[in-house]
């Protein structure tokens, strides 16, 4: 499937550069489920169609789920921190904390997190309308860019649900900086010091990768 390398050029670390342990953190759960996909029929891009294929299709929306759920946290941590004009609210208790804390939220950012969802679902239309002309678009497009827009922002929710309870924020007294390891001079702001940065990255997009199509499939069979 074309859009599984998509990841690799979308989901950066927050020093801005990408290494081997962000790609295989954030790229596990969508290479698996692309690989089961390609030994189940082939590489072909084929039409979400639960009813007909419901396995495939499963697959499919996986995989673009979990793209999904990775660039729109890039999104949300990306854009949401640069155009947010409040500070960001921890997703447990609403409170205010300070930028970069695991867990905060804002408002532009959980909209980029959708859209950065929605643009990979976007592609995924294309890349299935290039491969594939018997198609019905409108369907197609409506659940496609449905997927990459629920994935995205339910990725970055659950992202931050995790990051806040079980991963550590505290801000170093001495330099004001957001740390992610308690010490002296450290003052604890929320979480708990059992995942870091990547384990949580890769929790989500594994999570994210089963839910969204398997409430996708269940919406689906309600609705036809």
């Amino acid at each position: 499937m074309c859009i599984v390398t998509m990841h690799a050029l979308q989901k950066q670390s927050r020093s801005g550069q990408r290494d081997w342990q962000q790609v295989l953190c954030n790229g596990s759960a969508s290479t698996l489920m692309a690989m089961v996909y390609f030994l189940n029929g082939g590489p072909e891009e084929i039409p979400i169609e639960f009813n007909q294929n419901h396995f495939r299709s499963w697959l499919a929306a996986g995989v673009l789920a979990a793209l999904a759920g990775a660039n729109g946290d890039t999104w949300a941590s990306e854009i949401g921190t640069v155009m947010a004009r409040k500070e960001p609210l921890l997703i447990t208790s609403l409170r205010k904390v300070p930028v970069g804390t695991n867990g905060g939220f804002t408002t532009i950012g959980l909209v980029s997190s959708a859209l950065g969802g929605a643009l990979v679902g976007f592609v995924n239309l294309l890349a299935l309308l290039l491969t594939n002309h018997n198609v019905n678009l409108l369907q197609q497009a409506f659940l496609l860019i449905f997927i990459g827009t629920f994935g995205g922002f339910f990725g970055s929710i659950f992202d931050s649900l995790i990051g806040a309870t079980l991963q550590y924020s505290g801000v170093d007294t001495r330099t004001g900086k957001i740390v992610e390891k308690p010490g002296i001079g450290v003052k604890h702001i929320s979480g708990r010091p059992l995942f870091d940065n990547h384990s949580v990255n890769m929790i989500t997009t594994i999570v994210t990768s089963i839910t969204v199509p398997t409430i996708t499939a269940h919406l689906y069979s309600c609705l036809r």
